[in-house]
């Protein structure tokens, strides 16, 4: 049996529905599971229940991760080693965490955005500047979770917002 563990950063999507972090269980923990790895799957700030509970997205992903693994740590041995996976904006949260945790051993990053605000700058100028923009359903479930996950009430506040999720600072 290995006894690596590998932790799960959620995106923006898993605001979407209640069973996201079960979701994820069956995309990548069964596998991982059933393959010997240990697998915690969590839900921070901005995701899931923590969002239900008013718990908005934070640029800073180190906070509770960091907290998740103290509380961990305190019931659990620490394996030898420990991997942060980040899928959808978890690729922003999952090397952003790593950079400020070191049991953090490794990282996996599936859509990384290095500058969230980069990202999303042409979303954002087309939902500024054309209305009919709201007509794509991809552009207007985004826009409308944007607004629920960062805690913001206009267009010009969502693109401020995400100026601070960037790992300019961190991964130069």
């Amino acid at each position: 049996m290995r006894l690596q563990a590998t932790a799960k950063a959620n995106g923006l999507s898993a605001a979407r529905s209640r069973s996201s972090m079960e979701e994820l269980y069956l995309v990548l923990g069964k596998a991982a599971g059933d393959r010997g790895y240990s697998v915690l799957l969590y839900e921070g700030p901005g995701q899931g229940q923590a969002l239900r509970n008013g718990l908005k997205f934070l640029p800073e992903w180190e906070r509770p991760t960091k907290a998740l693994l103290d509380d961990f740590l305190c019931s659990h041995l620490r394996p030898p080693k420990m991997v942060l996976i980040g899928m959808s904006m978890g690729g922003y949260f999952a090397p952003r965490a790593a950079a400020f945790e070191p049991r953090i051993d490794g990282v996996v990053a599936f859509d990384t955005c290095f500058d969230f605000e980069q990202c999303t700058r042409p979303i954002v100028a087309a939902l500024a500047s054309s209305p009919t923009a709201m007509k794509n359903p991809d552009v207007a479930w985004g826009y409308k979770n944007a607004l629920w996950t960062l805690g913001t009430k206009d267009i010009e506040d969502t693109r401020k917002a995400f100026g601070p999720y960037t790992l300019a600072p961190v991964a130069p």
